[in-house]
């Protein structure tokens, strides 16, 4: 659940350098997660320049490896129900040949 919530993105960062980069924006993701963002919405400094918010990616990393693990625990879980499917398909198919076996039999007399 967790994952669908955050929102990655391709940027460019706002200096003399115009560098692209790969992440989140941390007033998006502090919504999701408070405490790994740091700073506050739109904050400037005394002078008027920009007091970027940043992101504590080390934090999001517990977050990520519950997430991992909430999904493969679904999909062990599913994998199991799949084996049983096919177990039961081929019981049924083994039945059915069972079955047409003794129709065409009787259908012989």
């Amino acid at each position: 659940e967790l994952l669908n919530k955050l929102n990655p993105v391709k940027y460019n960062w706002i200096s003399d350098y115009n560098e692209p980069g790969e992440g989140f924006i941390a007033h998006e993701l502090q919504e999701i997660l408070p405490l790994i963002v740091v700073g506050k919405k739109d904050a400037v400094y005394e002078d008027g320049s920009i007091n970027p918010q940043s992101i504590d990616y080390g934090k999001l990393t517990p977050h990520l490896v519950s997430a991992v693990k909430e999904l493969t625990d679904i999909n062990i879980a599913l994998s199991k129900k799949i084996e049983t499917l096919l177990e039961e398909q081929v019981k049924s198919v083994s039945r059915l040949e069972e079955l047409e076996k003794k129709v065409k039999k009787y259908s012989q007399l």
